[in-house]
């Protein structure tokens, strides 16, 4: 009840480092908890560790506390694969899928879609701009949002998640009446909408002059 946590999402160096300082505070042998190591792993690294865990398990074989010197050898390549597995490259590049996969459409939460992003960036660069944030979050947006968003200059994600809000706001309150306009942002022509024909007063006009039989009326 101890050990901290872990699911393969935070730097697994500064992990380990805590987690051997409970081992000592706590003198955890190293052989219970290669074999226990299910009791602190969740998500990505209890899959890691339900994939090394026979090899470990092999390796070990009846060992105790009597044979701390080998334990604690196999303890530090245990330690060596985890880093291996999840070094700061490897969650980058997980952290940079998840922040392609956030997409903002209509009618979702703004605040939700913004917080998502911020999160997702930060475990890419915890020290990027405000500046950087904006731009990498307008990429999530539909194509008609960024539009409008590249002609504006915001440089903070709080002004930009309140100009969110007022365009969702906006949209909310848009009627069925307000017919969309289609994706090539051209209005459907007027004489497509209707089947067209002659007005009544032209053609009781037309009606009024005799036929040339050469021209007949259609």
């Amino acid at each position: 009840k101890y050990l901290r946590k872990y699911n393969g999402t935070t730097n697994s160096t500064d992990f380990l480092k805590r987690l051997s300082d409970d081992i000592l505070l706590h003198n955890i042998p190293f052989h219970w908890l290669i074999r226990n190591f299910d009791r602190i792993a969740d998500g990505q690294a209890l899959s890691w560790y339900n994939a090394v865990h026979p090899h470990y398990s092999e390796l070990l074989g009846d060992a105790t506390d009597e044979d701390r010197a080998y334990t604690e050898h196999v303890w530090d390549g245990f330690c060596q694969e985890f880093s291996t597995f999840f070094n700061d490259k490897a969650l980058i590049n997980s952290y940079k899928q998840v922040n392609r996969s956030i997409r903002y459409k209509e009618g979702m939460d703004p605040q939700a879609y913004v917080t998502q992003k911020i999160e997702a960036l930060r475990n890419i660069d915890p020290r990027m701009s405000d500046t950087r944030k904006v731009d990498n979050i307008i990429k999530g947006l539909p194509y008609n949002l960024q539009l409008h968003f590249a002609s504006s200059e915001i440089q903070s994600t709080a002004v930009f998640l309140a100009q969110l809000n007022k365009i969702s706001e906006i949209q909310s309150r848009r009627g069925p009446q307000n017919q969309s306009i289609p994706e090539n942002n051209q209005p459907e022509p007027y004489y497509s909408r209707q089947t067209y024909s002659s007005p009544p007063l032209f053609a009781a006009a037309q009606a009024s002059y005799p036929q040339n039989p050469r021209y007949p009326r259609q």
